[in-house]
């Protein structure tokens, strides 16, 4: 792991740590400290182009800061869909550039499912729009898991509307991203 140096938070958040930095040698980087975080589906991802690249995430033999992962990626100078539905700017976005960002979500979905993972928190705040491409990418697995086996953490925010059997502590299923991704559809018409 390189030294890099923090430059802001990137939330306004005070239950999610996340920040921006840059390396000793100039690239920026997203540093991030979570509880639990699923490498192996994000790296799936990342290698279909639906996720920035993955730098650095604490396995269980390093020094965990208060029980928390260390995850680093590299920043993608973007815009939350989150952010793009809130103000307004996804009207200025042509249907091609909808459909891609809709093609893009769903085919990160489907390559995860095929390969029994629930990405599990698909909603705008954890889809990245590249400003560079316009490419959709996935940016949290921290509550992605295995199909039917995983469950959802206990401190879901319960003033969302979850899909159904989407309740803390429950089993991770298919469906649930299928919900994510049908309230996904109609945003981007």
């Amino acid at each position: 792991m390189t030294s890099f140096t923090y430059i802001s938070e990137l939330l306004d958040d005070y239950t999610r740590t996340i920040w921006k930095a840059k390396t000793d040698d100039g690239h920026m980087i997203v540093v991030k400290f979570v509880s639990r975080y699923n490498a192996l589906a994000h790296k799936l991802c990342e290698n279909g182009g639906y996720a920035p690249k993955l730098l650095h995430c604490s396995d269980n033999n390093e020094i965990r800061f208060g029980r928390l992962k260390m995850i680093v990626m590299e920043y993608i100078n973007g815009t939350s869909l989150d952010q793009i539905l809130k103000d307004g700017t996804i009207d200025s976005l042509s249907h091609q550039a909808r459909q891609a960002i809709l093609d893009n979500v769903t085919a990160a979905i489907q390559l995860l499912h095929d390969n029994k993972f629930v990405f599990a928190d698909l909603r705008p705040p954890n889809i990245m729009i590249n400003e560079t491409d316009q490419r959709a990418m996935l940016i949290d697995f921290d509550w992605c898991g295995i199909h039917d086996l995983e469950r959802y953490p206990p401190s879901m925010n319960s003033k969302l509307p979850w899909p159904t059997g989407a309740d803390p502590g429950t089993v991770l299923r298919k469906e649930h991203d299928t919900y994510w991704l049908d309230l996904l559809r109609k945003s981007l018409k």
